[in-house]
């Protein structure tokens, strides 16, 4: 039984890397692909493995719950919190503690982010590399702030709910209580304008070179503040 479960991980794995791959060229505007026939494969892979998640595990277990929650679009992002999470299956059916499992690592799941925007880096597809790279940075932001106690929700003036602050309110907030200076705030505004550039298409306004030093940047950030 093991070693069943132990392939269709493999296969699942195999399956999201392929789709990461295409994931990444669909973002890079490759318009020969067809959206509908990459999404109809998407679908099938989550379907796929929270049907194989349900049965191995159950539907409570809290790695059903983050494929469920965080895998949702066929987007690198996505796709790679996919990957990590059936990297991490893998090996805890290999080492025979899942039923212990408490729970994914922030930093882990992070840190590979950064993994697989270096891997985009070297194939050139600097647009999907940029707005994962911006991604982590923000997340970084909030757990600084948390770290600080620095709230990280705001009160919908409309809603009266909370939702979640801005990066850039944040970066201000981190600043105004001495967590950095200023000069330090003024590069991450500028981090975070060319993720918001990636985010929304504006591809020309920055290029590789940039992205690869945005990754330096949030690199060096994690290692001096996390």
């Amino acid at each position: 039984m093991k070693e069943k479960i132990l392939a269709k991980v493999n296969s699942l794995i195999a399956k999201c890397e392929e789709l990461v791959t295409l994931a990444a060229r669909f973002e890079q505007n490759w318009t020969s692909l067809n959206d509908r026939l990459l999404e109809a494969e998407f679908r099938a892979f989550r379907t796929s493995t929270l049907s194989f998640l349900s049965q191995t595990i159950g539907n409570e277990k809290k790695y059903y719950k983050d494929f469920e929650y965080h895998v949702i679009y066929f987007k690198v992002y996505n796709l790679t919190i996919a990957h990590r999470l059936l990297q991490n299956i893998k090996s805890d059916f290999e080492e025979g503690w899942l039923n212990n499992i408490q729970g994914i690592v922030s930093a882990e799941i992070f840190s590979d982010f950064l993994e697989m925007a270096e891997h985009l880096l070297e194939a050139k597809y600097k647009d999907p590399a940029a707005v994962i790279i911006g991604s982590v940075l923000e997340e970084n932001l909030r757990e600084l702030c948390k770290r600080n106690k620095i709230p990280t929700t705001t009160v919908d003036s409309k809603s009266g709910k909370d939702k979640p602050t801005k990066a850039d309110a944040l970066n201000v907030e981190l600043c105004k209580a001495g967590v950095y200076n200023m000069i330090f705030q003024k590069q991450i505004t500028a981090s975070l304008d060319l993720r918001n550039n990636a985010a929304h298409g504006k591809y020309e306004e920055y290029d590789l070179p940039q992205v690869k030093a945005f990754l330096q940047f949030v690199m060096d950030f994690n290692v001096r503040y996390l």
